[in-house]
Formats: C-alpha cells, sequence, structure tokens
C-alpha cells in the first residue's frame, strides 16, 4: 500500500485513500471518542463497495458496484482508533459497465477517494474526501 492521505476528521470519522499500482485501498478510521457504526460493503458474490467513489484526475470518477439482484449489507463497528479497510481493483473496475468500460490511461494517476453515505442509510454522516494520491506508474 502507498502513503495514505487523511481526510479530515468529520463526526468522528475519517477517510485513508492509497495506492499502489492498480489497486486504491480506502481505510475508515474512528478518531473519535465513541464507538461508530459504518457502512462496510454489499456481499453479493462479490464485495461491491457502495459508499466509495474515486475522482481521477481529470474528472473522471469510478464506482464499486454493479447490477444485482439480492445484496446483504454489512456494517462494521468501529471502536475509537479501529479502522477497516477495502481494497479495489482500479483497472477492473473502470472496465466495468457502471464506469463506462473505458481503459485508464497509462501513467501515474492522481486520484481522491470519497466514502458518503445519504441520511436515508445513516443519518449521522455525510461524506468525506480522502486528500490526493499519486499511483506509481499505470499501465
Amino acid at each position: 500500500m502507498g502513503e495514505v492521505a487523511w481526510s479530515p476528521v468529520v463526526a468522528g470519522l475519517r477517510l485513508g485513500g492509497a495506492a499502489d499500482g492498480d489497486t486504491v485501498t480506502f481505510t475508515l478510521q474512528n478518531a473519535g471518542p465513541a464507538q461508530l457504526t459504518v457502512l462496510s460493503h454489499v456481499d453479493v458474490g462479490e464485495i461491491h463497495l457502495d459508499w466509495y467513489t474515486v475522482l481521477l484526475d481529470g474528472g473522471r470518477s469510478l464506482r464499486f458496484v454493479a447490477d444485482r439482484d439480492e445484496s446483504a449489507v454489512e456494517r462494521a463497528r468501529l471502536a475509537p482508533g479501529e479502522s477497516l479497510t477495502h481494497t479495489a481493483d482500479l483497472r477492473h473496475w473502470a472496465g466495468r459497465p457502471v464506469n463506462g468500460g473505458a481503459p485508464l490511461p497509462s501513467g501515474p494517476l492522481v486520484l481522491r477517494c470519497r466514502y458518503e453515505v445519504d441520511a436515508a442509510t445513516a443519518a449521522t454522516f455525510g461524506g468525506v474526501w480522502s486528500g490526493s494520491v499519486t499511483t506509481p506508474q499505470f499501465g
């Protein structure tokens, strides 16, 4: 995993984004004094990261979801100081229909990560952006 770029703390939670080759790593960390329950992922036989987005320099965004019939939303309880980490293959997800199917450009990529939930899902938290990270040579 490359260097982690952290967001400011929002409602006790912060997001770290890191990139290493084709892989992006999302880290949610409880930076507050009380336990937090966060939406982790959706298990559909593969992991979907409904609440996570990557924004590439140049404006393209990547989502980590796909069509599904059934799903199980997984939540995680984080004690103060605890973290939850997910990884995603940028090249794989860029090629999926939800992201337009276009390949990523070669060379280093500058990106930011986002974790966002809506009020209907979790009323105590909106969203947060990580700092910018740069992948090593890509493609």
